[in-house]
């Protein structure tokens, strides 16, 4: 019994290519009831290996938050959370103030880890000269 390797299953590996999941609930390849969530879309449009690739950069940045501050640490992995249960649960992933409200939680996440520990502030320089 030799198992043939089609075209079919190619697309669980590889997707479809990117947003064809709107033309797949107006096709009727997906079910219309209610838009998916994102991460029902990244498998559709991108397959195992966009799902993988996901993942992977979600563990990358999990890690990266654990060699930070416990400060900088606890609001990375909060963006992390919040965004995944979204991504994971909420169709709100494709509509256009999710993406915005996530990259204004990477400024804060971003601001929080470049503010820490200063505790002098930095000279002015004038003309490429120190101020006094």
């Amino acid at each position: 019994m030799s198992f043939h390797f089609s075209a079919r299953h190619m697309r669980l590996i590889t997707g479809h290519g990117l947003e064809t999941t709107p033309r797949a609930i107006s096709a009727g390849l997906l079910p219309g009831s209610d838009p998916p969530s994102l991460i029902v879309a990244i498998w559709f449009d991108l397959g195992a290996m966009g799902a993988l690739a996901v993942a992977a950069l979600i563990l990358h940045r999990a890690q990266r938050a654990a060699a930070q501050s416990p400060d900088v640490a606890a609001a990375e992995i909060a963006l992390i959370c919040c965004a995944s249960a979204q991504m994971l649960l909420g169709v709100a992933a494709l509509q256009a103030w999710w993406m915005s409200s996530v990259a204004a939680a990477i400024i804060s996440v971003r601001a929080i880890a470049q503010g820490q520990f200063r505790t002098r502030r930095p000279r002015a320089r004038l003309f490429a000269r120190p101020v006094e």
